[in-house]
């Protein structure tokens, strides 16, 4: 099995581990239930509180958790788009865009169907819309980082690109508005998109360089 064969297989494993967890989720109570074990020493650990943290370490999950944001994604998918565009990858741009998407509406669906409630250990220093699971800023910045960094073929930008996404995730338990599961969880699922999306641009590139040399 090849490399781009492999990628998407990878893909494919991330998203199902990340589906499974879900469920189990869904099947637990909303207060950790099943996964307290794993969830409860993390946030623990992790949580911050204005009472008992210092400033500048709320100041920095903060910023963190910022440039997951929607807007700042934007900012990152119009510059991955003008790289693309300018190396003429026209194809690339369009699977980019698509499988962003893709992810995106896939995962606010997702925090519907498995409905896990937000964490209420502590008091939150952000202000979340909607259900936990699976983690929208770990799910989106993973996908929308990683899949430009696969796409562009640049291993020190892919390197920066899951240290960027890792460190917005582990913000967001910082702030008190996500268990450790549920970026984990949205960690897999963006990371496995990212992963069958750079494995179809290969594949497409591949079959179109072997119906030009036929």
């Amino acid at each position: 099995m090849n490399g781009i064969a492999k990628a998407g297989w990878w893909g494919i494993v991330l998203i199902i581990v990340s589906l499974i967890l879900g469920i189990i989720v869904m099947m637990g109570s909303p207060a950790g239930g099943y996964l307290a074990g794993f969830d409860d020493p993390i946030f623990k650990a992790l949580a911050l509180t204005r009472a008992h943290s210092s400033g500048w370490s709320i100041n920095v999950a903060q910023a963190l958790s910022w440039l997951g944001s929607a807007s700042v994604r934007s900012a990152y998918i119009f510059a991955a788009i003008l790289v693309l565009a300018m190396r003429r990858h026209w194809r690339d741009v369009v699977l980019y865009v698509v499988v962003i998407a893709v992810t995106v509406f896939t995962d606010t669906a997702l925090k519907e169907v498995f409905g896990r409630v937000r964490p209420g250990l502590v008091p939150w220093l952000d202000n979340p819309s909607n259900l936990s699971y699976p983690s929208g800023h770990s799910a989106n910045s993973m996908v929308v980082l990683l899949l430009a960094a696969l796409l562009v073929a640049d291993r020190r930008l892919t390197v920066a690109a899951i240290a960027l996404a890792t460190a917005i995730g582990v913000s967001r338990v910082s702030l008190g508005v996500h268990w450790p599961s549920d970026v984990v969880g949205g960690w897999m699922f963006g990371g496995g998109a990212a992963l069958i999306g750079a494995s179809l641009s290969r594949r497409i590139d591949r079959a179109s360089r072997t119906s030009l040399s036929a």
